[in-house]
């Protein structure tokens, strides 16, 4: 069972990790919360190029020529520039078969095609590699962590939970795009020219999970559970959720400014997103379920 930090550029709707992941624990960073770990890359990955999410050997299969990705997620509604986004994402380890995979990140997108996205997957498909650094463009600066190296640990139910920093932001001069962790771990960028809608600013954020399976079973998204406010529970979540506005400012999400995109049964997955709920944890949401027979 693998995980990842998810990247993606211009050229496609969706890169993702299929084998491994990032990151080893490292220095550890506790979020005022006991058992709350935050962890930084590895040396060790397994990289390979860009493919189009609904081009992926998951989708190859006859059966899955409609197939839809299915989405837990939070979006923004306001109509205004977006210049970046940040979260602490409890790293989960769902199981899943070898036709399947579920993921959690952040988006920032401009258009149907110019996206960057960074997170965490595990992806069925151990032949089939990742798809993060090796994208074309992306400019790698620092000399050991990258995207696609795998975790070590992951988040143990009602126990000790490991989570992963990530930002995604714009240079407000040069609009480049980083991938930071948030300490200020500068992993690299995707220059501005990569990108025909991008190059000025996101149209929307998005906050969440995803997932899909060759065989019309969906597999578990987030820890299995469903939504819980109390985030310790033993479920997925997202706490410490930022977005950078047009003032090129990080500012917590706002609850009125959000909309929940949940695209199938919420017998399979849902979304609950709390609001502001403690001054460590701040904007909070928790999402997940046990998937199954979810449909299309």
């Amino acid at each position: 069972m693998a995980l990842c930090v998810v990247v993606v550029l211009s050229i496609c709707l969706l890169c993702f990790c299929g084998v491994q992941a990032i990151s080893k624990q490292s220095d550890h960073t506790n979020l005022n919360e006991p058992n709350l770990i935050s962890v930084l890359p590895s040396t060790q990955d397994d990289d390979f190029d860009c493919v189009d999410i609904y081009k992926q050997p998951a989708l190859s299969h006859p059966l899955l020529k409609n197939h839809k990705i299915q989405f837990a997620t939070i979006n923004t509604t306001k109509s205004t520039t977006f210049h970046g986004a940040q979260a602490t994402i409890a790293i989960n380890g769902p199981p899943v078969s070898s036709d399947q995979y579920s993921m959690a990140q952040v988006w920032v997108q401009s258009g149907p095609l110019n996206v960057i996205q960074a997170g965490w997957a595990v992806d069925g498909f151990k032949s089939t590699g990742c798809y993060n650094a090796q994208c074309p463009g992306f400019v790698q600066v620092h000399p050991i962590y990258r995207p696609g190296q795998p975790f070590q640990n992951i988040s143990i139910p009602r126990g000790t939970q490991y989570v992963f920093d990530v930002v995604i932001s714009q240079e407000p001069i040069n609009g480049n795009w980083w991938l930071v962790e948030r300490n200020n771990l500068s992993i690299g960028y995707w220059p501005k020219e990569l990108f025909n809608h991008l190059g000025d600013g996101a149209e929307v954020v998005r906050y969440g999970g995803t997932s899909a399976s060759k065989t019309g079973l969906s597999p578990q998204m987030g820890t299995g559970s469903l939504p819980n406010r109390d985030y310790r529970t033993g479920v997925g979540y997202f706490i410490q959720n930022k977005i950078m506005g047009s003032d090129f400012v990080m500012n917590d999400i706002l609850l009125t400014e959000m909309v929940k995109n949940v695209d199938t049964s919420t017998a399979c997955y849902d979304l609950g997103y709390y609001g502001f709920v403690a001054s460590d944890v701040r904007e909070t949401f928790s999402y997940g379920g046990p998937g199954g027979s979810c449909g299309t």
